[in-house]
């Protein structure tokens, strides 16, 4: 007969877990008359009290006397060390889409190489101490082994009793599994890096020959700590458990949820709302929080200024020019003539025309003709013509005192000049400036160009438009008024034009004009229809694909150990042992699979950055229209023509 080595209580626990409630009684009484002691501590796998007990054959416990505190039995799972262990912890992918949020994971800790897992073995002592036996009389050991007899035919019963209740579908799983997935209700942050954990809808889908046994809980094995980010605003939400209300409500990009694939990526065969041909693209972005940012009003104070250079009109015979700024009434000299333009002869007629109503009039008187200002009298400018001596003749400017005395000098600026030949002098400069990279280097960009003074707002447009390579479509949920460029806003979505994953970035694009011309510009990114928007960048987004595709190799090693120890637990015929191995390994299959599909879609994602990076910007001018259908460009932020 085989003698196998003997158990001590906490070594069953840490392989078995708690035993049922009738068990754990009967032990804790056994102890106590062992000890004669009132109470005992409970039942648990690193307890220093139950590691002097032992269990028998027959399932009484007994006070072993080993004072070292070391159990005998190596039991399953137990070693820290050992890379399956009874938790399941599995070194899967962190969620990727929050790193799109830009944070950096730590360093991933490798599972370390042991050996395969032992086979289940309830391991007992040897009936007989040899070592004692000489010095034990016959009456001594009747009196020992007369409870383990007596008790022999309970503990049978209790065993058979765990083996029931361990492959009972009625059982309690939670008080099978310590490390039992816990239930994912609460909105999930797709682009931060939290631990991915299999939702427990998955392990309903297993095979029947699963049902009731212990679920092991898929963890990553590092946790990143949650950093503030004063950029991340509320932008979506997803409920795991309703996927046709996938923007009913908001999240922070700061919350600290943990992430589940299932949450995230819609069942096979199913259709969110957000997918549903009927529903209007400007429905699904307005049902978001990425049309809702309370800090606009900040985009003029915080803006970058940019670089713009003075540029002559396209259109024939005209010409623009910069005046000097009004005289003040502090200012003792007045400001020096400026050369509006060179004619080829004398014009015949000379006419000051706005494109609103007119403060300003112009009065001839031979070579001069006078600018006044309807409440004064006095002339507030003049225009000289200066006869050159080949023919040409030069036209200039130059303020007056009384330009002091009135505010309506410094609307001259938004005026023209026209001759009787159709020449025309636009009394401002028309400025360029190169278009916007979309580059996406910056989940948030402030920008500002000067456009040389203040500007009529009735009659002046903003326009912007987006110069994209082939294979990148976009779609104006939000167009930009053109006739609003005081406030205005513009939602663009950019998507690949093959795309299948519904993978996006939108652009939200706010724009102020006043001295000034200031744009905010911020990305958002999303990986699915049924997946909330979140403010990203490019370089969160390639570290998310790096992670998700580094994660995923691990959860392929991690694979590869299970089933080893999967044949190792069917060449010991452990029934038990082999079909948890085997649900962990369903679960990390399936962890894997809706990984793997999460990984497409930021390659689809990664993809389309590429593009925009190498050859997508974004072009916008900002123009006066005239009454006669002339367009007086200010602001042309465009790439040079070809």
């Amino acid at each position: 007969m085989v003698v196998r080595e003997r158990e001590t209580v906490a070594s069953l626990v840490a392989r078995l877990g708690e035993p049922p409630p009738d068990i754990a009684a009967r032990w804790s009484s056994d102890a106590r008359r062992c000890l004669s002691i009132e109470d005992v501590p409970p039942l648990e796998a690193n307890s220093r009290f139950w590691q002097l007990f032992e269990v028998s054959e027959e399932g009484s416990v007994f006070f072993s006397g080993d004072l070292s505190g070391a159990p005998t039995g190596a039991s399953i799972g137990a070693s820290t060390g050992d890379p399956i262990s009874r938790t399941g912890l599995t070194p899967l992918p962190p969620d990727p889409a929050e790193l799109l949020d830009g944070k950096t994971p730590a360093p991933l800790s490798t599972p370390p190489a042991t050996s395969p897992l032992p086979p289940l073995e309830l391991q007992t002592h040897a009936s007989e101490d040899k070592s004692d036996a000489p010095k034990r009389s016959a009456s001594k050991r009747r009196s020992r082994l007369l409870p383990i007899a007596v008790g022999g035919a309970v503990a049978v019963i209790a065993l058979i009793s765990i083996v029931v209740a361990l492959r009972s579908p009625d059982s309690s799983e939670e008080s099978m599994q310590p490390g039992a997935v816990a239930d994912s209700t609460q909105s999930r942050d797709p682009f931060s890096p939290q631990p991915w954990r299999e939702s427990p809808s998955s392990v309903s889908s297993k095979d029947e020959k699963h049902r009731g046994m212990p679920t092991p809980e898929l963890e990553t094995l590092f946790d990143v700590p949650r950093e503030t980010d004063d950029n991340a605003v509320a932008v979506g939400s997803v409920d795991p458990g309703d996927e046709e209300a996938t923007f009913a409500e908001g999240i922070s990009a700061s919350g600290t949820s943990d992430f589940s694939l299932s949450a995230y990526l819609p069942a096979e065969g199913t259709r969110s709302e957000g997918e549903s041909r009927d529903g209007s693209l400007s429905d699904r972005i307005a049902a978001i929080d990425i049309t809702q940012v309370e800090d606009e009003d900040n985009t003029i104070a915080e803006a970058v200024p940019q670089s713009t250079e003075p540029s002559e009109p396209l259109q024939p015979q005209t010409t623009a020019v910069s005046l000097p700024s009004p005289p003040g009434s502090q200012d003792a000299e007045l400001p020096p003539a400026v050369s509006l333009t060179s004619l080829a002869r004398p014009p015949e007629q000379l006419q000051l025309q706005f494109p609103a109503k007119a403060p300003l009039r112009l009065q001839a008187d031979g070579d001069r003709w006078w600018v006044n200002a309807a409440e004064l009298e006095a002339a507030v400018a003049v225009v000289e013509l200066h006869r050159g001596t080949e023919g040409e003749s030069t036209l200039q400017f130059r303020w007056l005192p009384a330009a002091a005395e009135t505010s309506q000098a410094g609307s001259l600026m938004h005026a023209r000049l026209r001759t009787g030949d159709g020449e025309i002098v636009y009394l401002r400069r028309q400025y360029h400036a190169d278009p916007i990279a979309a580059e996406l280097l910056q989940r948030d960009q402030k920008l500002k160009w000067s456009i040389g003074g203040s500007i009529l707002y009735p009659v002046t447009r903003v326009r912007v438009q987006w110069q994209l390579p082939d294979d990148v479509a976009v779609e104006w949920v939000e167009s930009p008024s053109e006739s609003s460029p005081a406030r205005t806003r513009g939602i663009a979505l950019l998507t690949l034009q093959d795309a299948a994953d519904g993978s996006a970035l939108a652009v939200r694009i706010d724009i102020q004009t006043s001295a000034s011309l200031s744009m905010r510009l911020r990305y958002g990114a999303r990986l699915g229809p049924a997946m909330p928007w979140q403010w990203t960048d490019a370089p969160s987004i390639r570290s998310a694909l790096d992670t998700t595709t580094r994660q995923l190799q691990l959860a392929d090693n991690q694979l590869l150990q299970i089933e080893a120890a999967i044949s190792r637990a069917k060449k010991f015929r452990e029934r038990r042992q082999e079909a948890v191995l085997e649900i962990q390994r369903d679960n990390i299959e399936e962890a894997a699979r809706r990984g793997t599909a999460l990984a497409k879609r930021l390659a689809e994602l990664d993809q389309l950055v590429s593009l925009l990076a190498v050859d997508g910007r974004m072009e916008f001018t900002l123009d006066v229209q005239w009454p006669d259908g002339g367009v007086q460009t200010l602001l042309a932020a465009q790439s040079p023509p070809e």
